[in-house]
């Protein structure tokens, strides 16, 4: 039938499907080099590694069952690169968490989607995991912190941070806000908690991929070195590896390399390929276990950490 003939044959199909191949893991390597160093490295920057992996895999395989064993090969030896990345890069599967019997805190974050999955199942998930903090993103408009926060208990006190909210058990005694503008939201809170001050930078940068995220990292860097908080979290909207996060400023790291592993992804579920949220640990916090939960109740993981302040604070 003549519409057929508008079909590529075979050979030819092979063809497009390796040249589109071979361009996906040069760009996607070129993006990995250079990160965010500029606005088109950063589009770069965003080729999920995962999904580089899952490409070349899926080709391997494809080409292997229909006899085609150099292109499998190929393919094979083109996934070795993104699948190191992923495993090892990007996240790690074998780090144990050094155990501690002191007291601890529990700092929930968790970007809800503006509750539109449910917001009551959404407030039961956070209270069901203990926190003693929590950090929320996108924050449902209908909603009122105040109500919020006494669904949490008697003992809890609650700030309102404009699409942002945090809620602590005890008091929330200072709010400040370090940034509201280009691009880049920065609320500083102080919570008296049972360990002493402690001092939280909620973090919210705008999503958009047309203004590059370095300058509006940079911004942050400087407000983490000004202000000097204990805790840094929130939807960066940018990788862990972002140059701007990548190293951090002295004195501070990233939880998930200190008590995390596993699959640190935040963003988009059911499929993460994104580490986008974030959470910072100043050097007055020891981070005793960072993990990212999944739920089908907003389109970004929850990232839970276990911290205790230094003695120094409890002095």
């Amino acid at each position: 039938m003549p519409i057929l003939n508008k079909f590529p044959k075979p050979a030819a199909a092979r063809r497009i499907a390796a040249r589109f191949l071979l361009a996906l893991w040069l760009l996607w390597l070129t993006g990995q080099w250079l990160r965010d160093f500029n606005s088109v490295s950063a589009f770069l920057f965003y080729i999920p590694s995962p999904a580089v992996l899952v490409l070349l895999a899926a080709g391997a395989m494809v080409t292997w069952r229909r006899k085609h064993r150099r292109f499998a090969l190929t393919l094979s030896a083109m996934a070795i690169v993104p699948a190191i990345w992923v495993m090892f890069v990007e996240n790690r599967f074998f780090h144990t968490p050094e155990p501690s019997s002191g007291p601890r805190l529990r700092m929930v974050h968790w970007n809800v989607c503006r509750g539109w999955i449910g917001w009551e199942a959404i407030q039961k998930q956070m209270r069901d995991e203990r926190p003693d903090l929590c950090v929320i993103s996108e924050f449902p408009t209908e909603a009122k912190v105040s109500e919020t926060t006494t669904n949490f208990g008697e003992d809890w006190s609650g700030m309102d941070l404009g699409g942002m909210a945090v809620i602590a058990k005890g008091k929330l005694v200072h709010r400040e806000w370090l940034s509201q503008r280009d691009g880049v939201k920065a609320c500083g809170v102080v919570w008296n908690s049972p360990q002493g001050a402690c001092r939280v930078m909620a973090v919210d940068l705008d999503s958009s991929l047309l203004i590059p995220r370095g300058s509006r990292l940079e911004k942050v860097r400087r407000l983490m070195n000004d202000w000097k908080p204990d805790l840094v979290v929130g939807d960066f909207n940018a990788p862990r590896r972002s140059i701007g996060l990548d190293p951090l400023p002295e004195g501070f790291s990233h939880a998930y390399d200190k008590a995390g592993s596993g699959w640190s992804y935040t963003w988009p579920v059911p499929f993460p390929c994104y580490a986008i949220d974030q959470c910072m640990a100043g050097k007055q916090v020891v981070a005793l276990r960072y993990e990212i939960e999944s739920s089908f109740r907003s389109d970004h993981r929850m990232q839970v950490l276990d911290f205790t302040l230094n003695a120094s604070r409890l002095r």
